[in-house]
């Protein structure tokens, strides 16, 4: 006992002296347009204030004004603004009493919704409607041109005999041409009696089109290479059927496996809820050979691979939710030969059913799992029923008291061919009882508690059925904060950086969980609480902050974070220090950040892993990041990437993997990107050494221009796309 004791007081010092160069003090602080009349633009031209209804101001060469109809003449560079709308003309003869404009000449409206230029039109300053002729509206992304244009609501536009295109040239390269279209500004566009151009030549004709102005781009097509497939071409093209119904379909064309098509369908319901429906279908013919006009050095292999899902959510309530999922699969082959960043990024296909609902105390979930993919391992659950809550106060007491329960029926299915099934009922209940105090300045929050847990069937051959397993829990939390600020009147080191705030924060958690009753090698393992075990030990938390203000924003100048685990002695354990770990993050500015995450052994006086990130980036310019990351005896990659934006028309992004135990480069990947007005080319060379080589191209017609280009749209610590890639829209 004497020497636990010893461990446990060198454990602290050991602690204590790590960070015994900080101060720690007490704080307490608090937080530290022009204007101008339209008459001053004008004031060498007549203007004349239309005062009845809505204010108009008017400005011309010349303007003439009748009392007795209350007619309004302006001729010579004409300008009326009315609020944020503003007409500009050669003439425009305006009724005061309606706020009727007529205008003729070079007629140019301007708003914060939509551009109008046509050769002359009618326009209700009041209301904001108004008809014109031979007119074009540019409504970002889309230009749209008639015989006549009206608008005749705050947020509708109709067009008569014209076409709409996301090209901006007076003679367009793509246009889709209409007998009549409603546009809804930022919303969508309805086009009846559709012939879609391409340039000069009509290459498709449709009945009715809608066009959604929310959402990303309506096709795109990527040709591209890899060393399986061969040569491949992959198609998107997306509509929308309904107001709230958007669907994409697939096509998909592989040399050496064939053809693959499918749809991705998002829904909307007004009542019940959001959903998405996939399929894909591919029935692969692999050829035995690179090309297949070259000679096949094998037989035809033909594959018939599917898949299916359904996602639908519906918030019954605003404290209720249900979620359904279908996900079948023909076999563990498709997704990641064919949807490869999809498989990894979801690495299970579960079908399942979950109700949630939060009450006033706690909140209840009804759960059912059924694994329809026979390749895969998985546990049914038919059903499971869960009661969770916490912070429950008892009375007037001061105790506090935390709760989760649950019933289960598993089946443990093992993969195909095997038909191995281990199941059993099983009841949990875990209860915390805590009581938060203050000793001093430190919050001291002691807790009891235990777990009992039914099973109806064991894997133990003394007691296969009907077992209570018990296992009894206690620990406490210390916890505490100190505050002070700095003020350097100079700023640091120069900057505009004056006011800052230190937070220290050390934290000492002890834990003790008796050994169950019932050992976990003696139950079947369905989830973690099957695996529950012997635990004892402490840790040991500090935290340290630098806070600054950047304008009305505070940040965190420097983070660092400290925790360490001490083991306490136990039957077949020894009392033993854990290793260290350390985060720590720096932002000096803007346009640098350091992010240092190691773990220190310092039985054996050095760092068993870790990882140094760098990342700079001037926003709208350029971004690099680079990364050193190491786990002792084991890997050790430097990882560094680049990206720049050249010009508004071209832009690239470089990205590299190194080993550096043999110094060889272990992954690269090249992308540049092409603007081409209408359309968007993107070509990418990828390369994992070992593995082969892939190229893509990538043509996307682009319904929202000027989007600002994605610096950083991958990080050292996220996938890289593959040429079989794919995102739902």
């Amino acid at each position: 006992m004497l020497k636990n004791l010893k461990s446990i007081l060198l454990a602290l010092v050991c602690v204590v002296a790590l960070f015994s160069s900080i101060s720690l003090a007490q704080w307490d602080v608090t937080e530290p347009g022009e204007g101008g009349d339209i008459k001053s633009m004008f004031k060498n031209k007549p203007v004349m204030k239309l005062e009845k209804g809505a204010p108009v101001e008017m400005q011309a060469d010349q303007v003439q004004y009748a009392t007795g109809d209350n007619l309004a003449k302006a001729i010579g560079h004409v300008t009326i603004k009315s609020g944020d709308t503003t007409m500009y003309a050669d003439r425009v003869d305006v009724d005061r009493n309606t706020h009727n404009g007529v205008a003729k000449g070079h007629v140019y409206v301007d708003s914060p919704q939509f551009q109008v230029d046509a050769d002359q039109g009618t326009f209700n300053f009041a209301e904001k409607t108004g008809s014109f002729e031979n007119a074009r509206i540019f409504q970002a992304p889309l230009q749209i041109k008639g015989r006549t244009v009206s608008k005749v609501a705050e947020n509708h536009m109709v067009m008569e005999q014209g076409f709409m295109t996301t090209c901006d040239h007076d003679v367009p390269h793509f246009r889709m041409q209409a007998r009549r279209m409603d546009v809804y500004p930022g919303d969508k566009a309805i086009a009846r009696g559709v012939t879609m151009f391409l340039g000069r030549v009509p290459i498709m004709h449709l009945g009715k089109y809608v066009q959604d102005l929310k959402n990303k781009p309506w096709f795109t097509f990527m040709p591209g290479s890899d060393k399986d497939l061969g040569l491949f071409m992959l198609t998107r093209s997306r509509f929308k059927l309904t107001e709230n119904t958007t669907t994409t379909l697939l096509l998909d064309a592989y040399e050496r496996q064939g053809f693959g098509w499918g749809s991705e369908t998002k829904y909307k319901t007004p009542k019940t809820g959001e959903g998405l429906l996939r399929t894909y279908f591919i029935n692969e013919r692999a050829i035995g050979a690179k090309h297949p006009w070259q000679m096949k050095t094998q037989p035809t292999i033909q594959n018939e691979r599917y898949r299916l899902e359904w996602r639908h959510k519906w918030d019954i309530d605003p404290a209720t939710q249900a979620i359904w999922q279908y996900y079948r699969l023909s076999d563990n082959v498709l997704l990641p030969k064919y949807f490869e960043r999809e498989s990894r990024r979801d690495t299970t296909q579960d079908t399942y059913f979950l109700l949630s609902r939060s009450l006033p105390v706690g909140a209840v979930n009804f759960r059912v799992d059924h694994r329809v993919n026979r390749f895969v391992a998985a546990v049914d659950r038919t059903p499971e029923i869960t009661y969770t809550a916490t912070g429950i106060p008892l009375g007037k007491t001061g105790l506090y008291w935390a709760t989760n329960n649950g019933f289960a029926n598993l089946v443990k299915r093992a993969a195909s061919p095997t038909e191995d099934r281990r199941k059993t009922a099983r009841f949990d209940t875990d209860n915390l009882m805590s009581y938060p105090t203050r000793v001093a300045f430190i919050q001291f929050t002691p807790n009891v508690g235990g777990e009992m847990t039914y099973y109806s069937r064991t894997n133990d051959d003394r007691h296969p059925s009907k077992l209570v397993r018990g296992i009894f829990k206690t620990g406490a939390d210390l916890t505490t904060r100190f505050m002070k600020v700095y003020n350097m009147p100079h700023g640091l080191l120069g900057s505009n950086l004056k006011l800052f705030r230190h937070i220290i924060a050390p934290t000492v958690t002890y834990k003790y969980q008796h050994a169950p009753s019932f050992a976990p090698s003696r139950l079947n393992q369905f989830d973690g609480i099957d695996a529950r075990d012997k635990e004892h030990y402490i840790s040991f938390g500090l935290e340290n902050k630098i806070q600054t203000k950047r304008g009305k924003d505070t940040f965190d100048l420097l983070r660092w974070l400290a925790t360490v685990d001490y083991t306490i002695k136990q039957k077949g354990v020894k009392s033993q220090l854990g290793q260290v770990r350390n985060l720590v993050e720096v932002t000096p500015n803007n346009w640098f950040k350091m992010v240092s995450d190691t773990t220190f052994d310092h039985r054996k006086g050095h760092l068993s892993q870790g990882s140094f990130d760098f990342y700079f980036t001037k926003e709208g310019k350029y971004g690099l990041d680079i990364g050193d990351h190491f786990v002792r005896g084991g890997d050790h990659q430097f990882i560094a990437q680049f990206a720049y934006i050249i010009n508004p028309k071209w832009k690239f992004k470089i990205y590299n993997r190194f080993d550096v135990i043999t110094g060889t480069l272990k992954e690269e990947q090249y992308s540049l990107t092409r603007d081409l007005h209408e359309w968007e080319l993107n070509m990418v060379y990828h390369q994992t050494h070992g593995t082969g080589i892939e190229f893509m191209m990538s043509f996307t017609l682009k319904a929202f221009p000027d989007q600002p280009f994605d610096l950083f749209g991958t990080s050292f610590h996220q996938r890289k796309a593959g040429s079989q890639s794919t995102e739902s829209p």
